[in-house]
């Protein structure tokens, strides 16, 4: 997974890098904001969920929770 990819899943659910963050379970949006620069790599089980993530065509903002 490289750093396009990451932030097109991203953009694809409408979410801003610290609500993805959240929803991955990081404290901040710095680590998303390394990945999408690529400055850090996205590996193992990240890299497994944005796949999947982005293999759900029905996942939208809508549908991520972040209440």
């Amino acid at each position: 997974m490289d750093k396009a990819d990451v932030k097109r899943i991203r953009k694809k659910l409408g979410l801003t890098q610290n609500e993805m963050a959240r929803i991955l379970g990081l404290s901040d949006g710095l680590t998303v904001r390394r990945w999408e620069s690529g400055a850090r790599i996205v590996g193992g089980t990240t890299a497994t969920l944005l796949r999947l993530l982005d293999a759900m065509p029905e996942l939208d903002r809508k549908s991520t929770r972040l209440n």
